[in-house]
């Protein structure tokens, strides 16, 4: 009976949209993807289709103390979290770029297209998710926000970049700070299943 039991929650979870964790420290993180539908209602942008998947993040604190919640400080596999400042440095890198490349046309037409897409993308990141700053998380509160993660191709053995598949989930690592520093960190790994 337990087996089968064990095989029912395990399916359940397989198939749950939500990513959750939980600490002993009180602290849960609840995280889900946005879908493309609810992309073009939001940002009235098709965001997975350039690769881009917003992830919904809420930070519910039951803990004694504050903690502190850095974006910068996130990380994910094979993906990188979208910032104001990274977009503006490829802006800024594409449009050098695309100057000396002028003489190829069509390599500047391509890195003027890029900036364009990346100057669309700009206000709605600097509009849904979190400042450049950390931020301090109450005890007893809940912080909920956006983070914007842009999936790589994977590079096989030789490191040549293989043909774009969607992933199936994103896996990020979200570390929190104790405002009480002789607690240390803390560091969630969250498995989050993209949604279609």
């Amino acid at each position: 009976m337990n087996f089968i039991l064990s095989k029912i929650a395990l399916a359940l979870t397989l198939f749950n949209p939500f990513a959750h964790a939980a600490q002993p420290e009180r602290i849960t993180i609840t995280a889900q993807t946005m879908t493309a539908h609810e992309c073009l209602d939001t940002f009235y942008k098709d965001l997975p289709a350039d690769r881009i998947y917003p992830i919904r993040l809420s930070i519910h604190n039951e803990s004694d103390n504050a903690i502190i919640f850095s974006r910068d400080q996130i990380k994910a596999l094979q993906s990188t979290i979208l910032t104001s400042k990274s977009i503006e440095s490829e802006i800024s890198t594409l449009a050098c770029a695309s100057v000396f490349l002028i003489i190829l046309l069509p390599l500047a037409l391509a890195g003027f297209h890029l900036i364009n897409q990346l100057k669309e993308l700009l206000p709605i990141i600097q509009k849904f998710s979190p400042g450049e700053s950390p931020l301090e998380i109450e005890s007893g509160t809940t912080f909920d926000t956006i983070i914007f993660v842009r999936f790589e191709s994977p590079k096989d053995a030789e490191g040549k970049t293989q043909s774009y598949v969607a992933p199936q989930s994103l896996n990020i690592a979200i570390p929190l700070l104790f405002n009480d520093w002789s607690r240390g960190n803390t560091t969630f790994n969250l498995d989050i299943p993209v949604r279609k």
